[in-house]
């Protein structure tokens, strides 16, 4: 998750301009060096929310359409919402076969398909069309299992925090109106085969390290070791808490090139949400 976008580089500009010249004004030549990257960068944020958007205005309304024939022509029998949402992801396969499920986080603007590549690059520059787009999409860690999940299924995305699409409101669960909110500590991530709910036990950010990303432990102890470490580094006290017995899911975006946001959640039986 290191590789730079559109929206790095003009901020590292933007950075590098107020060095040279220590932001001074007076200075005709700094200010329109200044303004041109100020513009750079909102007409670029601007035109990646409305391609994401679009993107995904398309998908929900296939699904629609999916889940409205599902209903129709199931012989007058009433599917329940779940069944019928499991259905509807279909025609997103169709249309990806990399498609592996849906994310939602509550109170930001995380409500997409999930992918999954052959590689954690792919999917870094390549949105859900398959097409190149340095917003990259939203996807599932590679060696993860998404029919029999792991102990730990790992999802990341790029942080585009000024436009907010991809993970660029993830940066949410830091403000106190987010996590003070139990409510929001329940993530939806469904797969193809099962809705599952999610909640929160740990959030923090980090260092560049790979140590949270591991997907295999060798005996129950390891990865109590491994809950120990990533619950221990929470910035934030939480309720939830996660046994070796627990399917975890994570999520990983970038802060900055050698930092990232991370957030750990334990899956939840549905007598217990």
């Amino acid at each position: 998750m290191v590789s730079k976008s559109q929206e790095e580089i003009a901020r590292e500009k933007f950075e590098l301009a107020a060095k040279e010249f220590d932001f001074v004004f007076h200075s005709p030549y700094a200010l329109t060096e200044t303004l041109s990257v100020f513009g750079y960068i909102a007409y670029n944020n601007y035109q990646s929310e409305l391609k994401v958007d679009g993107i995904k205005s398309e998908l929900e309304e296939m699904m629609e359409k999916e889940a409205a024939t599902n209903k129709e022509s199931n012989n007058g029998v009433i599917l329940n919402d779940d069944i019928v949402t499991l259905n509807s992801y279909k025609v997103l396969k169709d249309v990806n076969p990399d498609m592996v499920g849906w994310l939602t986080v509550k109170n930001t603007k995380i409500d997409y398909p999930v992918v999954r590549g052959t590689d954690n690059e792919y999917y870094l520059t390549t949105n859900f069309y398959k097409e190149s787009d340095y917003n990259g999409w939203v996807f599932m860690d590679y060696r993860n299992n998404p029919k029999d999940l792991q102990k730990n299924t790992i999802i990341y995305a790029h942080n585009r925090y000024y436009s907010g699409v991809m993970f660029g409101t993830l940066n949410n669960v830091l403000k106190w109106k987010w996590y003070s909110n139990e409510e929001n500590h329940y993530i939806t991530f469904n797969t193809l085969y099962e809705n599952i709910e999610w909640k929160v036990f740990s959030i923090y950010s980090i260092d560049v390290t790979t140590d949270y990303l591991l997907t295999k432990f060798s005996s129950p102890e390891k990865y109590q070791e491994f809950l120990n470490l990533i619950s221990k580094r929470s910035d934030i006290k939480l309720k939830a808490k996660a046994t070796v017995d627990d399917q975890i899911l994570t999520l990983s975006t970038c802060l900055n090139n050698n930092r990232r946001l991370v957030v750990h959640a334990v899956r939840v039986n549905k007598n217990e949400s």
